[in-house]
């Protein structure tokens, strides 16, 4: 990871959702000091942490891009079976770290991961993802957190130019994340008819026409923001009879934050479940 070092703050959209340019309030030194990103990249601090794994268990095996399914607990030699890809492995700890809804069909809804994962709903996120052929000289930041001027949602909370980020590319990039009120009416949307309106909103936030885009796509969280999350107090779910546990930010709140201090507590257990 590396300081993000960008100029992130606060910011007001009025009624017609405009940006209100003078509300925009940097985030304090010590607060934006702390902002944090992958570098080069998101997908680095993945990287990093099995290149770690590498450095203390030089045969461990890493599979990427593969999908894990039909889990089967063997009770008789106290170890689990899965299809990964085309092989069958077997391990003698399971640890599931992933949204709610996929925990539930990996494991199934009667398992005792399954039966708290079933209870969480969740939000549906767009984002899309903006570059132009010339930079935004106008906009004098790089990152906000947008707030209506009328306490009512906005239809893009959270706007960034990712290439203010440490090792990105030099072309103006940015973000554009909506919210929950905009994105769930719009779940079943072609992500291209998405991609034009959140592009849309931009430009109306921005109060100008800005149509020279080198590129232009959506992306869609199915799970973004649980709505109920049961909070649970080890911050995951362990089933020591069958060495499994599972978590992410369902099993302990609503934030990013909550999927760090979950996937800490799962591999906290693991550890546990592996020493016995």
């Amino acid at each position: 990871v590396a300081p993000w070092g960008g100029v992130v703050g606060t910011a007001q959209v009025d009624g017609d959702g405009r940006l209100v340019e003078q509300t925009f309030a940097a985030f304090p030194p010590s607060k934006a000091a702390s902002l944090m990103v992958g570098f080069p990249s998101m997908s680095a601090i993945g990287r990093h942490v099995i290149d770690e794994v590498k450095k203390v268990l030089e045969s461990v095996t890493v599979r990427t891009g593969t999908q894990a399914a039909a889990p089967v607990w063997d009770s008789t030699n106290s170890q689990w079976q899965l299809q990964v890809g085309d092989e069958v492995v077997t391990a003698s700890a399971f640890a599931v770290a992933t949204s709610a809804s996929s925990c539930v069909r990996l494991l199934g809804e009667h398992s005792m991961a399954g039966e708290v994962a079933r209870t969480v709903n969740s939000n549906v996120c767009w984002a899309v993802l903006v570059a132009f052929s010339e930079p935004l000289r106008h906009i004098p930041w790089d990152a906000a957190l947008l707030e209506s001027a009328s306490g009512e949602p906005t239809s893009i909370p959270w706007v960034s130019r990712n290439s203010s980020k440490p090792g990105r590319s030099e072309s103006e990039c940015w973000i554009l994340q909506a919210s929950p009120e905009w994105s769930n009416p719009r779940a079943a949307w072609h992500r291209d008819d998405v991609a034009g309106a959140l592009f849309k909103e931009f430009q109306r936030l921005l109060g100008c026409e800005v149509s020279e885009t080198a590129y232009l796509e959506a992306f869609r969280w199915n799970n973004a923001f649980p709505l109920n999350s049961p909070e649970l107090p080890g911050k995951c779910v362990t089933d020591h009879k069958r060495c499994l546990v599972a978590g992410g930010d369902w099993a302990a709140g609503n934030r990013v934050g909550d999927a760090y201090e979950s996937g800490i507590a799962v591999a906290a257990a693991v550890e546990a479940m592996l020493k016995k």
